[in-house]
């Protein structure tokens, strides 16, 4: 869901980059030998609240912001042999503090648990499975918690932050709910399943909020099986993906169907 910009977060917004950009233009005349960010233009404003959807993120990047615009947010300092701008620092590390709650908490959930098949639990946890969202966490807890500052200089400073702050972008539950249950229809039509049952199904579906729905997706594997047969469709094109995998389709949609009340036990 879009951010609805009200006149006083545009002055808020405004009142920042003014603030910014003078300071830039003030260090900038003084000759000092300083890394200086780049001017916010009209265009780079816009951008901004372009790149966002939600309040969060927004005063996430605001911050971002706000750290060289602080008096002495310039000034180099020290980190473990590292030199670089106290704003770079402090924008660093409120990102990976921030992903490293995220990214911990979810490689913890994929080690303890175990997902579920037709509402009933597996042998495995995900990570003795060798789950792609586990193996997927972990690598990106090595690309973006692992790093060393001592290993970085110059641009790769700046292009490590861009990496931090795209990842820690939050992603908007109620529009996956609604592209989850839009791909759920178009996957039945597709494959010709029960239009009774289906319509039965993203009713139930429906009921759910979109952390429920989230967490349903994380934990079900029938759940998850709709994207993997909606991929060929789009892919492969309608004729080979229902050649394909039409059957199996079809006994997917069926599991999730008849088990339904089991599947949705905890959430009802």
């Amino acid at each position: 869901m879009a951010i609805r910009y009200s006149k006083k977060t545009n002055e808020r917004i405004d009142k920042l980059v003014r603030n910014y950009n003078a300071k830039i233009n003030r260090l900038a005349k003084s000759g000092s030998d300083l890394v200086l960010p780049r001017k916010m233009s009209r265009e780079a404003v816009v951008a901004l609240k372009n790149s966002v959807s939600n309040r969060a993120d927004l005063n996430r990047r605001l911050a971002d912001l706000s750290s060289f615009t602080a008096r002495g947010g310039e000034k180099f300092i020290s980190v473990k042999g590292t030199t670089l701008p106290k704003y770079q620092y402090e924008t660093i590390t409120r990102y990976k503090r921030l992903l490293s709650r995220r990214i911990n908490a979810k490689i913890k959930f994929y080690t303890e648990e175990r997902p579920k098949n037709k509402g009933v639990d597996e042998y495995s946890t995900y990570a003795q499975m060798g789950d792609k969202d586990y193996l997927n966490a972990v690598a990106k807890k090595n690309l973006l918690l692992n790093k060393k500052l001592e290993d970085l200089s110059g641009t790769d400073i700046d292009t490590y932050i861009d990496l931090l702050q795209r990842n820690a972008k939050t992603k908007s539950k109620e529009l996956w709910k609604e592209n989850y249950i839009d791909i759920l229809v178009d996957t039945a039509d597709t494959y010709g399943y029960d239009k009774v049952k289906t319509d039965q199904l993203v009713r139930r579906l429906n009921k759910l909020t979109p952390a429920q729905l989230d967490k349903l997706f994380t934990s079900e594997r029938t759940i998850q099986q709709i994207l993997y047969y909606y991929k060929p469709i789009k892919d492969l094109g309608i004729e080979v993906a229902v050649k394909d995998m039409q059957d199996d389709a079809l006994v997917n949609f069926d599991n999730l169907y008849n088990n339904l009340d089991e599947i949705l036990a905890e959430y009802e």
